[in-house]
């Protein structure tokens, strides 16, 4: 360890004390050195300031609310608001933005005030004011290129394994989430694997898996099938129904958007896990995002003019898509081939020409327009020079407000039953690699995660790694709004 080799000894070789000894031996270029998840607030007493540092997906939640007098920084928003003094003034242009269905800044919360450290982000607090620049961005024109397939599964499961090994590191027991698809199978099948090696401690390791009965999202004969193979202890919690009511609790709870059906049916596993002494579970979480390819690929040949490279992969790829005969080819060559290279400008004017609202209906039309809720929605990050349209698109989800949302979310839940959830595939080095290697190896002949799929091969059952679909959580969402009163759940908004 680098921290060892300085010559700092570390007493009991916490993750706060590493993170410390971290910035003592390297200063501000310590958050670049750290692998994992961290949110840091530190007094450096001989400058005078406080550092502070966010890791490079943005796992660890930071919020702080500085107005030049005094800072104040925190994990959840509500600890903001223990000080009286906060401002609790709303970010309509947030709340707009969040009833149109998406997010567009990584700085902003529900209140004007208070803003988020950013991932992969550092900030400096001191007299002379507050200075914040990114640490960490991904390389763009790194290439990783092997002869054969084998070769990039066999660089993909080092550092996968790798990944897996150090989140694993725990006091006690370790948990994993297992569905019967491909991501958390994958992670809990390495995990396995290691501890069979004897690469992680010998403590105890169970699952713990949510059945449902709807067809949309029984996963059964994958998650027993996974079970028996690797002779897992295996656990069954009740999925919770989120309703009202605990939507209502949490926003006054947290002062912060409430949990989401599908990720609210969860809240029987965290406390399972803590009763049974297990503080960490590994989930499959980050897969989707880095590992299912891009159409936009096809961008990448038409503007290298490799004609034929690109007859012969959209040909592929559209016959192997469900009722590729009732589709439109010339409507798929178009909107994957070309729109990506149309500019800004054209885009926004092809649009306004369909007709179609930029805005919602069912949102106030003035409150849209106060806002600039329509320009808001149209803001798209422009592409680096350089970066190819298959990179762009793995480009898009680092930086995506959207994720930055869903993962504060996620810790703001587990941590409130005094667990941490860790998640391999949100790994620095996974994202270096994956952003380095071809498209193909991330999606061929409409298999997505190739390269995902062919690294565990012998590590988990043949016939989730042979899955093409997975399971739909849509039906959680209209169940709940049911469950809420259904359209006349919208009758007795408020806001408080």
């Amino acid at each position: 360890m680098a921290i060892r080799a300085k010559g700092l000894a570390l007493r009991d070789d916490t993750d706060a004390e590493i993170a410390l000894r971290a910035y003592e031996c390297f200063g501000a270029d310590a958050p670049r050195r750290i692998i994992g998840d961290f949110a840091l607030v530190i007094w450096d007493a001989s400058k005078r300031e406080l550092f502070c540092a966010r890791d490079p997906i943005g796992i660890r939640p930071f919020h702080y609310f500085c107005d030049g007098r005094s800072f104040i920084a925190a994990t959840e928003l509500q600890q903001i608001f223990a000080d009286p003094s906060v401002s609790n003034e709303p970010d309509e242009g947030v709340v707009g933005e969040y009833l149109a269905g998406t997010l567009k800044g990584r700085e902003d919360t529900l209140f004007r005030h208070i803003k988020r450290l950013p991932a992969a982000h550092q900030m400096a607090v001191g007299v002379t004011g507050v200075s914040t620049h990114a640490y960490f961005e991904l390389d763009q024109h790194k290439e990783i290129r092997y002869r054969d397939d084998a070769e990039y599964a066999d660089h993909f499961s080092e550092i996968f394994g790798e990944a897996v090994r150090c989140r694993m590191r725990a006091i006690g027991g370790v948990g994993a989430h297992l569905s019967g698809g491909l991501d958390s199978t994958s992670v809990v099948g390495m995990a396995n694997w290691l501890r069979r090696e004897g690469k992680v401690a010998d403590a105890p390791f169970e699952t713990f898996s949510l059945l449902f009965d709807h067809p949309d999202l029984d996963e059964r004969s994958y998650i027993f099938e996974t079970v028996e193979m690797l002779g897992l202890t295996a656990n069954y919690p009740e999925p919770v129904p989120v309703d009202l009511p605990m939507c209502v609790e949490a926003v006054r709870r947290f002062r912060d958007f409430t949990e989401y059906p599908n990720g609210g049916m969860w809240n029987r596993v965290w406390p399972m896990a803590r009763a049974k002494g297990i503080r960490v579970l590994l989930s499959g979480t980050g897969s989707d995002e880095w590992m299912s390819g891009s159409p936009h690929a096809y961008a990448d040949l038409l503007r290298a003019g490799h004609w034929r490279k690109l007859w012969r992969r959209v040909r592929d790829d559209w016959s192997r898509m469900p009722n590729a005969n009732d589709r439109n080819a010339t409507d798929f060559f178009l909107r994957h081939a070309l729109w990506p290279l149309v500019p800004l400008a054209l885009r926004k004017f092809a649009r306004s020409l369909r007709g179609r609202p930029i805005v919602p209906e069912f949102i106030n039309q003035e409150f849209a327009r106060r806002i600039g809720l329509a320009d808001r929605l149209q803001s798209e990050p422009r592409r680096p020079s350089g970066m190819t349209f298959e990179q762009f698109v793995l480009y898009e989800s680092f930086n995506s407000a959207w994720v930055a949302h869903g993962v504060d979310l996620f810790d703001r839940s587990t941590a409130r039953f005094g667990v941490e959830e860790r998640h391999p595939f949100h790994d620095r080095r996974l994202y270096e690699f994956l952003m380095a290697i071809p498209d193909e190896q991330r999606a061929r002949d409409f298999r997505r995660k190739y390269i995902l799929r062919n690294a565990l091969r012998g590590l988990v059952p043949d016939s989730v790694l042979a899955r093409r679909d997975k399971a739909d959580f849509s039906i959680l969402f209209i169940q709940a709004l049911e469950r809420m009163g259904g359209e006349h759940l919208f009758d007795m908004m408020a806001i408080e």
